[in-house]
């Protein structure tokens, strides 16, 4: 049997890494003198199973400098001048080098010193002056030098210190330098003592209060040492009664009334009282003391004394060991240090220098160095060897030139270590560190947050409210999805966004339409009206929508608001095939009272052609059953002329100016007159019209009819009679009078057939019209190619006309009487139908019958005789008359005749001859 093993080992992968390294040059970035970039790029450098490495740079554009450098011919390629101010002295001794944010020193060659003012081989080149001394070289010589020392220094080599240089005594003390100039005393005046003489030697005791008194007004008001303080206390009263004694004169009571202060030898005041009320208020400056109040209580203290503090080293020669040179003693306030203070020699030290002290370079401290000793101080200073430091050398150096990265400055510490002043932007030990969060604002409006790991730029944002984007750089654009409704604008803003809605619409989304379907109140008619769609029909109904509404109308209003009348606008659009709006008011009024209309129909006819008003009227066929002249029917195309005026209609005219035939009248009677048998159509009359009658014009056969003519009514369901009777009327004119005997003797004359005064009136009332109105009445003729009034302008002509009133009365109308007319007078009769005619009797419906007889008239005119007036101007006196009556005249008062009247002809022409003779002599 065969066993066969597998054996399956597990494959483990070594986790890729990836390395990001610093740019050369320009490191870290890139970008020159340490610049750091604001969206770095990467260069692969290597790859292998394991790691992957990859070289930052940067686009020029995107280089951020650090302080003290910036942009020149490259970006941060410029290290901004720090050595303008001459930080290093007189440029005649220093060279200064600019560094980053620093500045490196450096003596003129030739020179050399702290102060670069030593020639380099002279004395002063290796002297032993202290430093911020000054070396002066002697004369001629090469070795000989003096040190020149400040105000603060003295010695030799000025290598000791002036320690009352500062002046540290105060109240007038002196200083004085003491235990070989190894310190220094204050010597105070009288009253002052201390290390710097700042504290007085005498203490002043506090006041003890007394009773309280009465206050006497009299004492208190004439004492003069006393004074005022809002804030008082007894310690102010006890220091002023201080300051005003004298040798001869102790102020020893204190007397407090409220914010006064009264101080004197004796008691002020002797009544006392009770420690109550107005004794226990408190002082302005104390609560817990009481100075009574003025004018009514006072506290009376015992001022206290001075005590003066004893000077502990005056008397003992032996404190501080000052006897054997070890130290001095300080005078103190007896309540510090048992009142004394001790200043030990440098060698010497305790409490009261008991101790000796070696030297400070004894042993040697310095583990690597020189011990330097300061004599003045007993104390020390290592100059150690090269490449140690700390302050006993005991430490190797660690700064080299690669310690602190990216521009940082390397410095030694004493505990062996080294620190890294590094350019803004880095950090850490080494420098070797950036927070991307620190520079370019990476974060616009946002929190940066971002882990610190070498010269990597990683960083997340964390937006502020209203915010996005990788660098929060983009405004939330909260119009996205529109909030804004009905198609309203948009506008987004921080953390919001305003919707600018559509006329017509309300709320913050512009979702709420305005409803102006809301009642209002009419001034006109006093009332509320449900709607806009209700101010005529009362059945619309409104309907909100965005700035507007809809109006469903009833059945008898029309038109936007439902305020139009149907019939005015089927009217309107018959007339002018559109809405004329300048009409509504007009056929509102109308409406509420129609016989109005009779008047406003011509103005809507007027714009008709005659044909087109005749066709809206009724026919001769429509009026006329039957028509007879003489009792013989005539024939209504043939004997009657039909013509139409824009007032009356079609009118029907027996023996019309312009048939070619005339009836002549040949009998009287009513045999040899008309007769007419006519229907008044009274079931087609409009609603206006409140009377029923056929209109029956009595005229000359020339003269031309118009509405405003003598008319005879004849009315229905009866006869009339009308019998007339003719007048003739003939004028000179000429030398007798003005008269017209045809129309173009007138100015203008727009009558058709014969001259007529009312026609020239008529005549002059329309060229007014067009003047006023820039058309003409249509009631009246025309001019030819005239423009008729229409409705609308309707009011202009009524108020020209009443404004202008009778054309008779007008100096510019001149209408004289015609040379000839004719003028028709009448009697008038009316005979009522019979209430049921024979006729009506034998029909089937006599109901029917009947009102169709009630519709009927019947018109006779007759003339009752042939015969006429005629009134006809003659002259009074013509020529031939006027002869026959200036010779009877001359012959019964002068007894002449013919032969003597050529006497007298002969009898003056003589005369004149003579005349003339005399003249020529």
């Amino acid at each position: 049997m065969i066993f066969l093993l597998f054996l399956i080992f597990p494959h483990y992968s070594t986790p890729q890494t990836i390395e990001y390294v610093a740019a050369s040059p320009n490191p870290p970035h890139g970008c020159p003198n340490y610049g750091l970039c604001t969206d770095v790029t990467t260069t692969l450098v290597s790859s292998t199973n394991v790691s992957t490495t990859y070289k930052y740079g940067c686009a020029p554009e995107n280089c951020y400098c650090v302080d003290g450098t910036t942009n020149g011919t490259e970006p941060c390629d410029t290290i901004v001048d720090q050595c303008g101010n001459d930080p290093c002295g007189t440029p005649d001794k220093f060279n200064c080098t600019s560094k980053i944010e620093s500045y490196d020193c450096t003596c003129q060659a030739g020179f050399t010193g702290e102060k670069c003012d030593s020639e380099i081989g002279s004395a002063c080149a290796t002297s032993q002056c202290r430093e911020g001394s000054t070396c002066e070289a002697s004369d001629n010589s090469t070795t000989g030098y003096t040190c020149r020392c400040t105000d603060k220094q003295y010695g030799t080599y000025c290598e000791n210190d002036n320690l009352c240089a500062d002046w540290p005594c105060q109240n007038g003390g002196t200083c004085s330098m003491v235990l070989s100039n190894s310190n220094w005393i204050c010597n105070c005046t009288e009253g002052w003592q201390g290390r710097r003489c700042e504290t007085k030697n005498s203490v002043l005791s506090s006041p003890v209060m007394g009773k309280c008194y009465k206050y006497d007004y009299v004492k208190i008001g004439t004492h003069q040492t006393k004074y005022k303080d809002d804030k008082m206390t007894s310690d102010k009263c006890n220091e002023y009664a201080q300051e005003k004694s004298t040798d001869d004169k102790t102020l020893k009571y204190l007397t407090l009334c409220g914010e006064w202060c009264m101080v004197s030898e004796d008691m002020l005041v002797k009544d006392d009282v009770s420690m109550k009320d107005d004794c226990k208020k408190s002082c302005g400056g104390d609560s817990s003391e009481y100075c009574g109040k003025v004018n009514s209580r006072c506290i009376v203290y015992e001022a206290g004394e001075m005590e003066t503090d004893p000077n502990a080293c005056e008397d003992n020669s032996t404190l501080c060991g000052a006897e054997l040179g070890h130290g001095m003693c300080i005078n103190w306030q007896s309540d510090v240090t048992d009142g004394f203070a001790c200043i030990c020699e440098p060698l010497w030290t305790g409490p009261d220098c008991e101790n000796p002290v070696a030297s400070a370079c004894t042993p040697n401290p310095c583990v690597n160095g020189t011990c330097v000793l300061n004599e003045q101080y007993n104390k020390y200073k290592c100059d150690c060897d090269d490449g140690f430091s700390g302050d006993n050398c005991e430490y190797s150096k660690t700064c080299t030139a690669a310690t602190c990265l990216y521009g940082g400055t390397c410095t030694e510490t004493n505990n062996g270590g080294f620190k890294c002043d590094c350019l803004n932007l880095y950090s850490g030990n080494r420098c070797e560190e950036i927070n991307r969060c620190n520079y370019g604002d990476p974060c616009v409006n946002g929190k940066c947050e971002t882990t610190v790991d070498g010269i990597t730029t990683n960083y997340t944002c964390t937006c502020d409210d209203g915010w996005t984007g990788a660098n929060c750089e983009t405004m939330i654009d909260f119009c996205t999805p529109d909030p804004c409704k009905y198609n309203s604008t948009c506008t987004p803003k921080f953390k919001g966004y305003d919707c600018t809605c559509l006329t017509g619409l309300t709320g913050a989304n512009c979702s709420e339409i305005i409803d102006l379907c809301v009642p209002y109140w009419d001034n006109e008619a006093w009332k509320w009206i449900k709607s806009p769609c209700n101010s005529k029909d009362d059945m619309a109904n409104c309907t909100k929508k965005i700035n507007g509404f809809t109006c469903s109308c009833g059945e008898k209003w029309t038109d936007t608001l439902c305020d139009l009348n149907v019939l005015i606008k089927d009217v309107l659009m018959a007339i002018y095939g559109h809405v004329d709006l300048t009409m509504i008011t007009l056929l509102n009024d109308l409406m509420q009272n129609p016989s109005q209309i009779k008047d406003m129909v011509p103005f809507i006819t007027g714009l008709l052609t005659d044909s087109e008003r005749s066709d809206l009227s009724w026919d001769a066929g429509d009026l006329f059953n039957w028509i007879a002249f003489e009792d013989q029917r005539l024939d209504l195309n043939r004997d009657i002329h039909k013509w139409n005026d824009v007032v009356l209609g079609n009118c029907f005219t027996f023996n019309h100016r312009d048939r070619n035939f005339t009836y002549l009248m040949r009998r009287p009677g009513r045999h040899g007159g008309i007769q007419a048998f006519m229907k008044t159509r009274q079931d087609e009359y409009a609603p206006w019209y409140d009377t029923a009658a056929i209109n029956v014009f009595i005229h000359n056969r020339d003269d031309y009819v118009f509405s405003e003519s003598v008319r005879y009514n004849a009315q229905p369901n009866a006869q009339s009679t009308i019998n007339i009777f003719m007048t003739r009327y003939t004028r000179l004119g000429g030398n007798y009078g003005k008269c017209i005997k045809k129309p173009s003797e007138v100015k203008n004359y727009y009558y058709p057939g014969a001259y007529t005064t009312d026609g020239c009136l008529r005549t002059c009332y329309q060229d007014r019209m067009k003047e006023e109105c820039n058309c003409m009445d249509p009631r009246y003729p025309q001019a030819p190619n005239s423009t008729s009034c229409q409705l609308s302008e309707r009011s202009c002509v009524t108020e020209a006309s009443e404004a202008a009133g009778d054309p008779s009365t007008w100096s510019s109308c001149v209408c004289p009487l015609p040379c000839s007319n004719q003028e028709y007078s009448v009697t008038w009769s009316k005979a009522n139908f019979v209430n049921l005619p024979i006729t009506c009797e034998k029909s089937s419906d006599v109901a029917t019958c009947q009102k169709q007889y009630k519709d009927q008239l019947m018109v006779s005119i007759i003339l009752p005789q042939l015969d006429f007036k005629i009134y006809a101007e003659t002259p009074a006196m013509d020529f031939n008359k006027f002869l026959s009556q200036l010779g009877g005249q001359l012959g019964v008062l002068m007894g002449i005749n013919v032969v003597t009247f050529i006497e007298v002809v002969f009898l003056f022409f003589g005369m004149f001859m003579v005349l003339c003779q005399k003249y020529e002599k």
